[in-house]
């Protein structure tokens, strides 16, 4: 997630205009890139990530609004007026469940036939690198070593203290009333607080892409029993940290591992760098 996210921004960044004193960035050499939305005056080609949210969104509406796409392509203030455009597509997705199935299928198809990937020196339109491109992973698993509580208890970390019980249902009132959270917010927490049932999640199966960000559900969810599908950058030491929490908790942990690895020929440090894989060069394998 941060370094990740960090890469992304770097690499494509809207094009500046060729006037600009900034230097564009580097091409992508390996990997998912955005499509080619223009050229430059020197020849080389534009990538703006602003034309081609346009564009996917008006595939998206063209699937059951023709009217509302044509809008979203003549749109000449995108950059200040592009919140209306995206309500109208909830609205229009609202409609029916089967508008909403295609409104999500014709933006997905859209970025499926225009981004573009690239390996080896040679460039695929994302779906044919999808079709083309063999290969996959090993696969890890860890199951953790807490036994299952009785009852699960729904814990909010809060200024140094967890809360729970009374003392979570206390705060969330206090928030309510202070305006921090909306009334249906805290109604829904203090419900889900309420029901013990509904926090036991040993049946239900999540998956995470860049399951170690600060801000990620991980460790909420390993610790309410949950079975989670982990995909991470392959550096040594998220993947300690991730197999770490996973052990330490009621809940399992399935992740890729380098082909050909077989995990119980593994000491755990080789464990910890045999794991994970890049969202962006290994698309086809993942």
């Amino acid at each position: 997630g941060r370094r990740t996210a960090a890469g992304i921004r770097c690499l494509h960044r809207r094009s500046r205009s060729p006037g600009s004193s900034m230097k564009r960035p580097s091409p992508v050499v390996d990997g998912l890139s955005w499509p080619v939305t223009g050229q430059g005056e020197d020849g080389e080609p534009l990538r703006s990530t602003q034309e081609t949210g346009k564009n996917i969104l008006a595939a998206a509406l063209a699937a059951v609004d023709e009217e509302a796409a044509q809008k979203v392509r003549s749109e000449r203030g995108w950059r200040f007026k592009y919140k209306k455009h995206f309500v109208k597509s909830v609205e229009v997705s609202a409609a029916t469940p089967s508008a909403a199935l295609k409104v999500a299928k014709a933006g997905l198809d859209y970025m499926y036939d225009h981004f573009e990937f690239l390996r080896d020196g040679k460039r695929y339109v994302l779906r044919e690198a999808l079709n083309e491109l063999t290969g996959s992973f090993a696969t890890g698993h860890i199951q953790g070593s807490k036994p299952k509580p009785a009852h699960f208890e729904l814990e909010v970390p809060y200024m140094g203290k967890v809360l729970k019980g009374d003392e979570l249902h206390k705060q969330l009132d206090k928030w309510v009333r202070g305006g921090v959270i909306e009334l249906s917010c805290g109604a829904s927490i203090g419900q889900v607080a309420r029901s013990s049932p509904w926090l036991d999640l040993s049946d239900r199966h999540f998956v995470l892409l860049g399951a170690g960000a600060a801000m990620g559900p991980l460790q909420v969810l390993l610790a309410l029993g949950a079975n989670v599908i982990a995909v991470d950058l392959n550096r040594e030491e998220i993947w300690k940290r991730l197999i770490e929490l996973a052990e330490q908790s009621c809940g399992s942990l399935t992740f890729p591992l380098r082909a050909g690895t077989k995990q119980e020929e593994l000491a755990p440090n080789e464990l910890f760098t045999a794991a994970g894989c890049n969202l962006f060069t290994q698309t086809p394998e993942i």
